[in-house]
């Protein structure tokens, strides 16, 4: 889980049994850090359609096998 929200890290961090890193979801170092040019799949969750579209581009070209972008859902 990539996130810069410190709280939201040290819940996911406590609670599940996954790795975490603080920072941009967009910053091509910290994927790297993340390790998706060896991962199997990546999803984008935020709230940004960008970010989420972004990050899957992003990880893909680094070489992830399979990416989904989520796009929130926009009150009309």
């Amino acid at each position: 889980m990539i996130d810069t929200d410190k709280e939201s890290l040290a819940y996911a961090d406590n609670h599940l049994d996954i790795r975490v890193l603080r920072g941009d979801a967009t910053s091509i170092s910290i994927l790297k850090d993340a390790s998706v040019q060896d991962s199997d799949l990546v999803i984008g969750v935020t709230s940004s359609e960008t970010t989420n579209l972004t990050l899957c581009m992003l990880a893909k070209q680094l070489g992830c096998k399979r990416t989904i972008a989520e796009f929130p859902i926009r009150n009309l």
